[in-house]
């Protein structure tokens, strides 16, 4: 019996169960308050190209091209990182466009990712369906759509758009895509 009560008086010690008092959270002073600066990878050649477009889009905020490849730039790191909040920056480089009643299709396309991303999926399709009523060739959004589509568990329309992708896309982009619809 002794060599229980020592054995778990060791374990106790050796895996820390001591009283202790519960520590308090820590509460930032102010909305303003930075609480952790993240890395930032000088040698990524990607950060340097969105610290680029950044310092083009303060210069000219105006600038749809910039803005397009910021977001875009933006959501591919998000996806290379898997990291949320690249697709807020992307937002954000769309923010003079993003409530327009008829934004430029390159906007559309961009906010139906970024929607998808945050699983608002009618609003996405929406925006799809707007782009392809006006570029019915678009292939990023025929893509798109086909990807919510799935998402959304809908195969048929899916494959629908993955078939309309054949005459627009790379062959491997097709055919994963429709391979994707009737797996």
């Amino acid at each position: 019996m002794k060599s229980v009560l020592v054995a778990v008086l060791l374990a106790a010690s050796v895996f820390g169960f001591t009283a202790r008092a519960p520590a308090a959270p820590y509460l930032p002073e102010g909305d303003g308050e930075i609480l952790e600066r993240l890395p930032y990878r000088v040698a990524d050649p990607r950060m340097r190209e969105i610290k680029r477009l950044r310092a083009g889009q303060a210069r000219e905020p105006g600038n749809l091209n910039l803005a397009v490849s910021l977001a875009r730039e933006s959501i591919q790191l998000g996806r290379a990182n898997w990291d949320p909040r690249y697709y807020g920056y992307a937002q954000a480089a769309l923010r003079n466009w993003w409530n327009l009643p008829h934004p430029p299709t390159e906007v559309l396309v961009l906010r139906a990712i970024l929607r998808q991303n945050r699983h608002e999926f009618k609003a996405a399709l929406g925006d799809l369906a707007r782009v392809l009523a006006l570029e019915p060739r678009n292939a990023q959004a025929w893509l798109n759509q086909a990807v919510v589509l799935q998402v959304q568990g809908d195969y048929r329309a899916a494959l629908g758009s993955c078939w309309a992708l054949l005459q627009l896309a790379p062959e491997l982009t097709s055919a994963t895509c429709i391979a994707g619809a009737l797996s």
